[in-house]
């Protein structure tokens, strides 16, 4: 009996101490999406709610149902995940639900993944890509808190707890009756956002490193520097495939044999950057002849005022408005730039609009 009692006592200290612990530095960044983005994941994890993770394509929103699986008293039990864009209707029924055919006398059992993960967390991805007919039944098993395999008549309890992945436009798609109201509804008792990485620039640094260093240990090879220059076109481009494109990115720095200016190529340069990225950090072609054409006209006190101004907005748009990461990149002091931006006229509104995080 004393064994039981203390066994009993170890196990709820052990789930408060994950309730209590730390968001995983896995989560990236430094940026104030991100740092709310953990400060509602360590907020959320402890309870038993079904939530929702609404980010774009490549945030990996994996990540996050891992993380605030790992934080939760379910921690010790199964977490499993599935997108549903990888299946047809029939075939992402049978991964969800099971199947139980009795053929003959030859039975044939498997069990769903709702069935696999019972007791702990199942993250579902892009929900809004399934046919309606398992909208509808994946509302009903959320009603109801049961679900039958396909072919038989047991009921089996769910106990696992659903989080679920959507992309930012969720909204737009019930409008359009593309996705079920009161299934998004059903599932949205928790919400969390990750913005774009386009929208979280400084981030990007913290990101190349880790995924160097990470791939680097992955492929036994040598860590590669980013030079100064490369960094700027890889914080200025738009990553449209967001953080996974950005670690498969660092993955083919390491994988293919890049041209370099440098001796032993331990540092990767602007000319090591593939075309994409350096013409896509640009708005148009000869955007080099428009820069010069907008100050063409001007005096060159009014021409050197415009560029100081119009280079600070790039660099705090970089930071999302961040003035002391904004100050440490172009190596001023944070009071010293705050005279500087008033001086130019930028005010604390347009900072603050760069600092938005809708």
């Amino acid at each position: 009996v004393e064994k039981a009692i203390e066994t009993a006592k170890l196990k709820k200290e052990n789930a408060e101490l994950k309730v209590k612990a730390k968001v995983s530095d896995d989560i990236l960044g430094q940026s104030q999406s991100i740092l709310i983005l953990k400060q509602t994941i360590e907020k959320i994890a402890p309870l038993n709610g079904r939530c929702v993770i609404l980010g774009p394509a490549g945030s990996d929103k994996e990540a996050i149902a891992r993380e605030i699986h790992r934080l939760s008293p379910r921690a010790k039990n199964p977490f499993g995940a599935i997108s549903c864009q990888s299946y047809t209707t029939s075939q992402l029924e049978i991964e969800l639900f099971g199947i139980f055919i009795n053929n003959f006398g030859e039975i044939k059992m498997k069990h769903g993944i709702l069935e696999r993960t019972n007791g702990g967390t199942l993250f579902i991805n892009d929900l809004s890509n399934a046919s309606s007919e398992i909208q509808m039944k994946v509302l009903k098993t959320l009603k109801e808190k049961t679900f039958f395999r396909i072919g038989s008549n047991e009921k089996i309890p769910l106990t696992a707890r659903i989080i679920a992945g959507f992309p930012p436009n969720i909204n737009e798609l019930i409008k359009e009756g593309l996705f079920s109201d009161e299934l998004f509804c059903r599932l949205n008792a928790n919400m969390l956002k990750i913005l774009p990485l386009a929208s979280r620039r400084e981030d990007v640094t913290i990101l190349l490193n880790h995924y160097m260093e990470q791939s680097a240990k992955a492929h036994n090879a040598r860590i590669r520097k980013f030079s100064t220059e490369a960094i700027g076109v890889l914080s200025s481009y738009s990553w449209p495939g967001d953080v996974m494109q950005l670690k498969n990115f660092v993955d083919w720095t390491l994988t293919i044999n890049l041209s370099s200016k440098t001796t032993d190529g331990s540092i990767i340069t602007i000319e090591d950057l593939p075309k994409e990225i350096v013409e896509g950090t640009n708005s148009s072609e000869g955007s080099g002849l428009n820069f010069i054409s907008m100050f063409s006209e001007l005096s060159i006190k009014d021409a050197r005022e415009e560029f100081e101004r119009q280079y600070f907005l790039e660099q705090l748009k970089r930071f999302s408005g961040n003035v002391s990461q904004t100050a440490k990149f172009v190596c001023m002091e944070r009071s010293a730039l705050h005279r500087k931006l008033k001086s130019l006229n930028i005010t604390n509104s347009q900072i603050c609009k760069l600092n938005s995080n809708e």
